[in-house]
């Protein structure tokens, strides 16, 4: 999927690496700015417990 403006497109390609990292890392509070470089473990660690209380409820 595309994030596009708020909206989620669906395509045939699968998000890279770097997509999903950064999907994960916004459940986290990663704000995902152009000068913030790359997302940290905390925040990582963060997203995916929020990821992980999403799926199981």
């Amino acid at each position: 999927m595309i994030q596009n403006e708020h909206q989620y497109k669906v395509t045939q390609e699968s998000p890279s690496i770097k997509q999903v990292v950064t999907w994960i890392a916004q459940l986290g509070g990663f704000l995902a700015r152009n000068h913030n470089g790359f997302p940290g473990v905390k925040t990582l660690w963060r997203g995916l417990q929020r990821l992980h209380d999403i799926v199981s409820t």
